[in-house]
């Protein structure tokens, strides 16, 4: 029987805060000799700005091996434009805990929040599950916490996105964020791009 070499990729954008106002474009990625990949992209929203303008994010690629003058969208799409709000942690949050404790509350719509490590590269967005509790809340996670967020600054609007690209037809791609859609409504935002790709049959 045959088998699907796959690959976890070096992160085309490791964890990073994009200022309002600015733009980021990835590391170039050669796809040349691969089957597929999937794009896995993180967002959070870490500035309480009032409606705020929302993030592009685009996935390109180009008909040159070379140059930046021919990179064009495969995929397009905006984050979300929900006012952020901070959230105090309170209670909760070690290792591999299945539970924080959370002031405000999250509200039914968000599925991911975002957990601000003071170290940015041990930050999460984990998946809420459960809340329970009057103020402060106690929020239960999918999984337990890869660091230690007891003293992480929480965020409500986080959001995760997955995009599968067939690379049968292109040489390289790229991803780019564009914070810089309105320029009195930006915010800053905390982003991160990996990537997973189908190499080779064996």
């Amino acid at each position: 029987m045959s088998n699907l070499t796959k690959t976890v990729q070096t992160e085309l954008l490791g964890i990073q805060t994009v200022t309002a106002g600015s733009n980021v474009k990835s590391a170039i990625f050669d796809c040349s000799t691969l089957f597929s990949g999937t794009f896995l992209v993180d967002f959070a929203a870490i500035n309480a700005q009032a409606t705020p303008a929302a993030t592009e994010f685009c996935i390109q690629t180009s008909q040159k091996n070379t140059g930046n003058d021919t990179w064009v969208n495969m995929f397009t799409w905006l984050s979300s434009a929900a006012q952020a709000a901070s959230l105090t942690v309170s209670a909760g949050g070690g290792v591999a805990a299945t539970t924080i404790t959370l002031t405000p509350t999250l509200g039914a719509t968000n599925v991911y929040f975002f957990l601000k490590n003071g170290t940015l590269t041990n930050s999460e967005w984990p998946r809420k599950i459960g809340i329970s509790g009057g103020g402060p809340f106690v929020v239960t996670v999918e999984d337990g916490f890869t660091n230690d967020q007891s003293a992480a600054v929480g965020w409500n609007v986080a959001e995760r996105y997955k995009y599968d690209v067939d690379f049968s037809s292109v040489r390289r791609v790229r991803v780019t964020i564009n914070n810089n859609r309105s320029a009195a409504l930006n915010r800053d935002v905390v982003v991160r791009c990996a990537l997973i790709t189908a190499d080779s049959i064996t």
